[in-house]
This record gives C-alpha cells, sequence and structure tokens, in this order.
C-alpha cells in the first residue's frame, strides 16, 4: 500500500545545476492558489478549451494548490503547467495526490498558451514540469516517469524502476488498453475474440490480430495479472519475488477503465472489476475528487461537458 512506499533520500536529489529555460509559466511556491470551484465555473462560462464562447472576459490560466501530506508534507511542491482538460495531465497529477506529493498546477486555455507560452517552452509544447531544483521538462512519459520516482511510485532502486518501466512499457505496446473501444465489448465479443493468451503468442502473431481481439488479449492479460498478485497490484503479479506496491502503472490503467465497470463485469473480468474498485478507494483519489481540483471533461471539439466527477456547475 501507499504507507508502505518509501523513497530513500538519495531519490529526492536532483541535480540543480542544470540551465533553466525562460518558461512564462512560472509562480512563486508561496502564492495562494484559484479557487477550484470558481476555476470551474470560469472554464465552464469560457465553453472550452478553445473558448467558444466570444464574450468570455475571464482569466486565461488559473493555478491550483495541493498541500503535501505525511512524509511529504515539508517538501518543496512542484509546479505542473498544462491545458484546462484532462488528458496529458492527469496521470501526474493522481499520482502527486495519492503520494501525498504537494504541487501547483497551472491550468491554461489554448488562447492564453498561444499568446505567452508556447515560444517560451522547449518543444513549443505542454505538459511542462519545473522540479524542486527548478529543472524544466516536457513530453508527458518524461514527466510522467520523473514524478513517479519522486512520489515513491515507481521502487526505490534502478531494478525496481526497471520493473515499473517493464510494465508500462508493456501498457503502451502490446497490452495497450483501448478506452474508447472498452464499452463496445459484451460476453459475445469476447467469447469470439478467441483465447489468446499474451504469453502463447509471438508478436508476430499478437500484430495480427484485429483490434478487438487485441483488446481482449490485453485485458486478460492485466486480468491474469493482477489475480496472480498478493496485493491486487500490478508489481504483484510479476511472480519474481519483488516489490508488490501500488505504481504508476497501477493508476494508468485505473484511469483508462475507471468509467467501464459494468461492462468489465458482465464481460467476466472480475479481477480487472476489484482492482478498479480497489484503486477508486484510494484516499488520495477520492481527495482529488472531492478538492474540486480535477479538470472538466470534453467533448470531441474540446468543449466542456458535465460527467460522473465534474458536474456542469448550476446557473
Amino acid at each position: 500500500h501507499i504507507g508502505s512506499v518509501e523513497t530513500p533520500a538519495r531519490f529526492l536529489q536532483y541535480p540543480c545545476n542544470m540551465k533553466r529555460s525562460a518558461a512564462a509559466v512560472t509562480t512563486s511556491p508561496n502564492e495562494p492558489g484559484d479557487d477550484p470551484l470558481e476555476v470551474r465555473r470560469q472554464l465552464f462560462t469560457a465553453g472550452g478549451l478553445m473558448v467558444p464562447n466570444e464574450s468570455y472576459k475571464g482569466p486565461g490560466k488559473f493555478t491550483l494548490v495541493a498541500p503535501g501530506l505525511g512524509k511529504f508534507s515539508d517538501a518543496k511542491p512542484i509546479e505542473l503547467s498544462y491545458f484546462a482538460i484532462r488528458a496529458l495531465g492527469q496521470l501526474q497529477q493522481l499520482c502527486c495526490e495519492v503520494s501525498g506529493y504537494p504541487y501547483r498546477y497551472t491550468v491554461m486555455l489554448k488562447p492564453h498558451f498561444d499568446d505567452h507560452v508556447k515560444s517560451t517552452l522547449i518543444f513549443g509544447r505542454l505538459p511542462l514540469l519545473k522540479t524542486p531544483c527548478g529543472t524544466e521538462l516536457v513530453q508527458s512519459k518524461a514527466i510522467v516517469r520523473f514524478i513517479a520516482k519522486l512520489c515513491g511510485l515507481a521502487g526505490s532502486s534502478d531494478d525496481e524502476i526497471a520493473r515499473c518501466d517493464m510494465l508500462d512499457e508493456m501498457l503502451r505496446t502490446e497490452a495497450q488498453i483501448d478506452g474508447h473501444a472498452v464499452p463496445k465489448l459484451t460476453p459475445e465479443i469476447v467469447s469470439g475474440a478467441g483465447p489468446q493468451d499474451m504469453k502463447k503468442i509471438s508478436r508476430r502473431e499478437m500484430i495480427e490480430l484485429d483490434d478487438t481481439q487485441k483488446l481482449v488479449t490485453a485485458l486478460k492479460f492485466w486480468d491474469a495479472q493482477t489475480q496472480r498478485s498478493s496485493t491486487g497490484w500490478m508489481q504483484g503479479g510479476l511472480g519474481d519475488e519483488g516489490p508488490a506496491d501500488l505504481c504508476y502503472v497501477d493508476l494508468s490503467i485505473y484511469w483508462t477503465l475507471r468509467a467501464h465497470l459494468v461492462v468489465l463485469e458482465t464481460c467476466g473480468f472480475t479481477n480487472l472489476v476489484a482492482f478498479v474498485k480497489k484503486a477508486s478507494a484510494l484516499p488520495g483519489v477520492t481527495r482529488l475528487f472531492d478538492s474540486g481540483r480535477l479538470m472538466p471533461n470534453m467533448d470531441g471539439d474540446y468543449n466542456y461537458i458535465g460527467d460522473d466527477l465534474v458536474a456542469t456547475p448550476a446557473s
């Protein structure tokens, strides 16, 4: 469990002599953040990331602040910046919330990014992380792995970090879960996809599967992984006597499957159902949902829409 994840001091000591870029997304660590519920109201007033409401005259960026908790109560906050959506900013926010690591999260609308931020970034892209030493990093995968390591969600030695990265690579490649396709599954489709076992088929055979077969094979892989685990977390299913603690890959899988419990249960992925429920009950997850710091959902045109986590504010 998260309380048993230890982060040795040597993993919190990053070199601080790297040259910093002149990014425009900077705030003082001691500045108070914006009221999350007011931020949410402003975003829905703007209408969407591209600000389709032409009459909107509110702010173009906002800062959300989460305090340090437990062993991280005195840690220096990291500074995250991203668009005012979930997407590529969600996993790193989840890591901070679950571990209790303090952060300042600057979220912005697209016009503000274009006018004030894009030209200052190393690759002209978000998300952006400013580390405790002031180093500025972009590219979401690099940021997630840095934050997971900082938060104690990626192991505490080179071997343990590699184990977590191994699971992450599997999730990004052959055992990738297409969250948009999961709701289309039925017991008949799952049965018709065949009994593919990831450990028994070759990469060539995997490539030849259709998209539905690949999805079902991936879900079976992760369902078996958590079934083998004594803790219910994915590391525990590796069977190598290494750590079985919660890691950032668990949070990534949880976020992909969170909204699909009914489909998973109907289609017989009972171990994944238990896994999602276990992750949903983590104090940091419920804290994020209750805090107002979670960004709204959006449709295909980047317009904000209410969902089960962030409702449309009352007029």
